[in-house]
């Protein structure tokens, strides 16, 4: 809204008029505005503009502070046009250096990094409706606003899906079916040194028509995460940032459902009690001093978030797909697995595993994943 790009003095309006515009907007869209600039405005115009602020807005009015309007941002994470060795992704990234990110890792955007998976050319509705209709996904959720308190569906063809995620709130967050793993694969920088093939956890296909928005979680595992269509945008806080706390609305879901009825059925650990569109920095003023980076993933680009790295994520409404892997790692590199794998004819900066050769930890009771080398040795990828 024009009422929310500069300062007063560049509109032919009075300022009146400009608050009375301002009030009857936000009142429109409560949870889509927020009024921050408008409170600086206010602040920078003086008491006068102050007074009929109160008398537009009215006094139980609040100004709206967004989660991307609090704390201290440190600008966009690393960008790299090329991928890291294996040595150098563990070192300076998996483990975080010897700089403030040791002991923690370090978040990084690997640009364009997805464009040589068929995935990327491929994945058009039309042809993954031809091509893997029939393929089931175990979990579609009902939601585009991820509240953790609403069952998902289960066990939706794929063809049943594209008929309706243009027209609805949902949202695939399904393992990646077989077949569709065949066209997306393992960044070359995991395909030896660390054990990762060995200790892959579980792999995600998110697809929507966009307008997504999770809540403020973590994860266990370390996190590949790449984009085939679509963007998405994140903010990330570190792991040691202490948003795991009550005095930062931080719950676990079972156990909060024992006694609020507001999070009947949810489940997990996540930051339950702050609303992202409107912070409550009465009640959780710990979030007005956090350092927090920003991260745009567009199409083709691939991202490593380390593992507990507290992250938000939200996409534009436009078709959004992505597939992300969870994995784990040991903490010293193995260069003898890398020697192997080149003395067997394979060149360890290739795309070398597509998800559908890994068999993925996941829920089956493994102990351990396992990947099937490619049967063909000649580096065709890396040559075209």
């Amino acid at each position: 809204p024009f009422w929310l790009k500069g300062t007063v003095r560049e509109y032919p309006i009075s300022p009146q008029r400009l608050m009375a515009n301002a009030a009857r907007s936000c009142r429109a869209r409560p949870r889509r505005w927020s009024l921050l600039p408008l409170q600086r405005l206010i602040e920078a115009r003086g008491p006068l503009v102050a007074a009929v602020a109160a008398a537009a807005l009215g006094p139980k009015a609040t100004m709206a502070v967004t989660i991307w309007e609090v704390g201290n941002p440190q600008g966009h994470v690393e960008l790299r046009d090329g991928l890291p060795d294996a040595e150098e992704f563990l070192a300076e990234y998996l483990l975080g250096g010897h700089g403030p990110f040791a002991g923690v890792g370090r978040p990084v955007l690997f640009r364009g990094a997805a464009h040589a998976m068929p995935a990327y050319q491929l994945w058009t509705d039309d042809y993954l409706r031809e091509r893997y209709g029939e393929v089931k996904l175990d979990q579609v959720e009902t939601e585009k606003f991820e509240t953790r308190t609403k069952l998902p569906h289960e066990d939706w063809t794929l063809s049943k899906f594209l008929e309706e995620y243009k027209s609805s709130e949902i949202y695939s967050t399904a393992s990646t079916p077989k077949g569709l793993g065949s066209e997306v694969y393992l960044l070359p920088l995991l395909n030896c040194g660390g054990g990762y093939t060995s200790r892959l956890s579980e792999t995600v296909l998110w697809f929507s028509s966009g307008g997504t928005r999770s809540v403020i979680h973590s994860d266990g595992q370390h996190n590949i995460h790449c984009m085939v269509a679509g963007a998405k945008n994140w903010i990330l806080w570190r792991p040691d940032s202490g948003i795991d706390s009550r005095s930062m609305g931080w719950i676990d879901g079972e156990q909060e459902q024992l006694n609020d009825p507001t999070f009947t059925d949810a489940y997990g650990q996540y930051a339950g009690r702050v609303n992202v569109d409107d912070v409550d920095l009465e009640h959780f003023s710990g979030w007005s001093k956090l350092p927090w980076w920003n991260m745009t993933l567009s199409a083709g680009d691939c991202a490593f978030i380390p593992r507990k790295w507290f992250h938000f994520v939200e996409a534009p409404p436009q078709r959004s797909i992505s597939v992300h892997v969870w994995f784990h790692s040991g903490d010293s590199f193995k260069k003898e697995h890398c020697t192997k794998l080149e003395k067997a004819g394979y060149n360890v900066s290739d795309f070398l595993y597509s998800l559908e050769a890994c068999d993925f930890i996941g829920d089956s009771g493994r102990k351990t994943s396992k990947c099937r080398l490619p049967k063909q040795k000649a580096l065709q990828q890396t040559e075209e």
